[in-house]
C-alpha cells in the first residue's frame, strides 16, 4: 500500500482538445523569453484538517502510472483563501488571505401588510392588526454560498491589482512583453468582458490563455502542493496561527523550487502532445 497520487478532475473532451492544443503552441517556446516573463498567479483553498492522502496497492515506483493516479474528492473542513504569485525572478512578498464575497444577507419577504377594514372597525383594532403583523417580520438570513465563489468586482479591487504591481514592477527593470497566467474563473473577467478585463487593458497587462481543468501547467499549482504537504502534519490551536504557517511556509520557499517548475514547462507541453491533452501527473506537481 502506497500513497495516493492525485489530479483535481478528468478534463472534458473539449478541455483534453484545448490542453493538446496548448502544448503545441508552446512546446517549442524558450524558457528565457517567454516562460521566464509570465507571472503565474492562482488562488487557493488551504484545509490543513482534509490533507491526508488515502493508500493504493500498487507495485513500488508506479505511483504515476496513469491506473494509480485517482481523483481526489471533495474535501471538508475549515478551508482558508489564498492568493499569490510567482515568477522565475520572484514571488510575492505577502500572500493574500481573502474572504468568500459571495455570502450575503438574504431578507425573506414580509406579509402582505393589513389593510385598513371599513370603517365600522376602530382605530385601536387597526393598530392592534399592525403590531401583529410587525412582530411576524421573518429575521435576515445570512447565505454562505458554497465552493469558492468571488465576484469580478472584488477580484478587480482586491487582489488583481497585486499581480498587475507586481507586473509593472518588473516591467521597470526589464522592458519587455510579460504575461498574466490566470486560470478561467469568471471573476478574472476570460470568459466575458467586465471590469477585470477593462483594469488589465487599462494597466497594459496582456494574459496569457490558459486552458481549462489545467493545474498541472500552472507552477503555482506545485508551489502550492509543497504548501500543504508541510502543513498537514501539524496541529494549530486558531486560524490565526493557520494563517502564520501558511506564510511562514510560502516564505521558505525557494527560487529553486520555482524555477525548477518552471523549467518543467517546456516537457509538460511536449506530453500534451503525445497523449492527447491529458493530465501529467510527476514528482513536480
Amino acid at each position: 500500500m502506497y500513497k495516493c497520487a492525485f489530479i483535481k478532475k478528468v478534463p472534458s473532451a473539449k478541455n483534453l482538445h484545448e490542453r493538446e492544443e496548448y502544448g503545441n503552441e508552446h512546446k517549442d517556446m524558450p524558457i528565457f523569453g517567454f516562460w521566464d516573463h509570465i507571472f503565474f498567479t492562482d488562488e487557493a483553498h488551504i484545509d490543513p484538517t482534509s490533507m491526508v492522502q488515502e493508500e493504493v496497492l500498487r507495485e513500488q515506483g508506479t505511483r504515476y502510472e496513469p491506473d494509480n493516479i485517482q481523483w481526489r474528492g471533495q474535501k471538508k473542513g475549515v478551508r482558508f483563501h489564498v492568493a499569490g504569485w510567482v515568477n522565475w525572478y520572484g514571488k510575492a512578498d505577502k500572500l493574500e488571505f481573502y474572504n468568500d464575497e459571495e455570502d450575503y444577507i438574504d431578507q425573506p419577504p414580509m406579509p402582505p401588510k393589513p389593510r385598513r377594514r371599513p370603517k365600522t372597525k376602530t382605530d385601536v383594532e387597526y393598530e392592534a392588526r399592525l403590531k401583529e403583523w410587525e412582530a411576524q417580520r421573518p429575521h435576515d438570513v445570512e447565505v454562505k454560498v458554497k465552493g469558492n465563489v468571488m465576484t469580478q468586482k472584488y477580484y478587480t479591487e482586491r487582489l488583481l491589482p497585486v499581480y498587475v504591481k507586481a507586473i509593472k514592477d518588473r516591467r521597470q527593470r526589464s522592458p519587455g512583453m510579460w504575461y498574466l497566467q490566470e486560470d478561467g474563473d469568471p471573476s478574472h473577467g476570460m470568459r466575458k468582458r467586465g471590469l477585470a478585463e477593462e483594469y488589465k487593458e487599462a494597466h497594459n497587462i496582456k494574459n496569457l490563455k490558459h486552458p481549462a481543468q489545467s493545474p498541472d501547467l500552472n507552477p503555482i499549482e506545485a508551489i502550492w502542493n509543497i504548501i500543504k504537504q508541510r502543513l498537514h502534519r501539524r496541529i494549530f490551536n486558531s486560524d490565526k496561527e493557520v494563517k502564520a504557517a501558511i506564510q511562514e511556509e510560502w516564505d521558505k520557499i525557494t527560487l529553486k523550487e520555482i524555477r525548477s517548475r518552471i523549467l518543467n514547462m517546456p516537457g509538460r507541453c511536449i506530453a500534451l502532445t503525445c497523449i492527447g491533452g491529458k493530465p501529467i501527473k510527476t514528482a513536480k506537481w
